[in-house]
């Protein structure tokens, strides 16, 4: 099972700081909460991937400043899930295969995340490097930066 989700977002403030990821703030998540990519607010903001194997694996990102415009990947590929933010390389922790995300897509819902999305994407495959930087500099364009 791969995944990858990329949004581009400028979230105004950050407000949950939870031990379960997925009781952040949703940025973009399956409703059973298998997949997904939250804000947490932890020595000032990062951006979480979460993907729920049977296990609870999440990996955080370096700081996330609420207010700024960035693009936050996240996906789970070769066993592993991964977050980045704009063109950083991704930070990955191992992960086995989603469980199947029967629910509805939630795209900044569930624990109301407060910002703006810009532009979002979520695919059932990996893209290559070339693909990601490619449509981070698209989605940066979006954001008008």
């Amino acid at each position: 099972t791969s995944w990858e989700i990329v949004v581009a977002l400028r979230a105004t403030s950050i407000v949950r700081n939870t031990s379960d990821p997925y009781t952040n703030d949703t940025v973009m998540a399956d409703s059973d909460v298998l997949p997904g990519l939250f804000l947490k607010n932890n020595s000032g903001g990062q951006a979480l991937a979460f993907n729920y194997d049977d296990n609870e694996d999440s990996v955080a990102t370096a700081a996330y400043t609420a207010g700024t415009d960035r693009v936050i990947c996240a996906r789970l590929s070769g066993g592993q899930v991964g977050v980045a933010i704009d063109d950083d390389a991704y930070t990955s922790v191992a992960s086995g295969a989603t469980n199947a995300a029967t629910g509805q897509l939630m795209l900044g819902g569930f624990t109301s995340m407060e910002g703006r999305i810009y532009w979002a994407m979520i695919r059932g495959t990996v893209m290559s490097d070339s693909e990601r930087a490619a449509l981070v500099a698209y989605a940066k364009g979006k954001q008008g930066r």
